[in-house]
């Protein structure tokens, strides 16, 4: 049978298939935050229905979960993990970096829009693909230094580390911006007083933030991984490869189109369904 999209010679099913995964469980977490946010989309919210008023407590019941909460962190480790891998097949990750981090500013000017027409409240700045692309980077370099899996190893446990030391996990929001700047003059600020902190991930900043402290150095590990179980670049479960998941190793195979993709489709179908119901959007 042919591929759906692009070549699958020479891939490795399980490792699209858990990136496939991954991304299924992204996209329907955003979708729940959009659920939950839904009484901010329309103007009338106080009209709103039986049905619409149970979608946004569903979205609200699942993003304060601990299913949430747990699953974010394991599904995001997973991705990272698996982009730590796909960098030990890769003969070029540099080139490869530099795609993901153009995409990531792509992410960056247009969210910086949104926020300029009132759509957002904060920009991505430093969200998981300018992490991703960095972590590419990082693994280029220190392979460069000692293309040792051990080494390897070593350094990423070391980010993991630095990342436990300052408690990655309950960091201190950046400041917000002075009123009354210009878009370059905030934009000067930013950098001269929060850029750094927000990188390396002493300080959060926006949604969708990933700190170079830790979340690069699960990049490493996933290095590590690719080098020890996958020198051969050949599947350790050839033996459950079939049919059943070639949905998620599409989806996989696709996930930057995906995560690029999916959030004016699912905000659009949330919506779409307010609409539907007759209420009118807040503009």
């Amino acid at each position: 049978m042919k591929p759906l999209l692009g070549k699958t010679r020479g891939r490795i099913w399980e490792l699209d298939a858990l990136r496939g995964i991954a991304v299924i469980a992204m996209l329907f977490d955003h979708f729940t935050f959009d659920l939950a946010e839904l009484r901010y989309y329309f103007a009338d919210w106080y009209a709103a229905g039986g049905f619409m008023r149970a979608l946004e407590q569903f979205g609200t019941a699942f993003q304060n979960s601990a299913l949430r909460f747990w699953g974010h962190y394991i599904f995001v480790a997973v991705f990272l993990l698996l982009v730590g891998i796909s960098c030990t097949f890769s003969r070029s990750n540099v080139v490869r970096a530099l795609q993901v981090l153009c995409c990531g500013l792509a992410v960056t000017v247009v969210t910086r829009f949104l926020v300029t027409i009132g759509f957002l409240d904060v920009p991505i700045v430093w969200g998981i693909l300018q992490l991703i692309g960095f972590g590419i980077l990082l693994y280029a370099a220190v392979a460069a230094v000692w293309d040792n899996r051990y080494f390897m190893l070593a350094a990423g446990a070391a980010f993991i580390l630095a990342g436990i030391l300052i408690r990655w996990y309950d960091v201190p929001a950046a400041p917000a911006i002075p009123d009354g700047l210009t878009r370059w003059e905030e934009i000067v600020w930013f950098i001269k007083n929060d850029a750094a902190d927000v990188l390396w991930g002493l300080k959060y900043y926006g949604a969708d933030h990933f700190g170079i402290l830790p979340c690069a150095g699960v990049v490493l590990v996933g290095g590590y991984i690719g080098k020890t179980f996958y020198p051969e670049r050949r599947s350790l479960l050839p033996e459950l490869d079939g049919g059943w998941n070639r949905p998620f190793r599409w989806v996989g195979r696709h996930a930057i189109v995906f995560y690029l993709a999916h959030q004016p489709i699912t905000l659009g179908l949330v919506l779409l369904i307010g609409l539907a119901s007759g209420l009118t959007l807040a503009l």
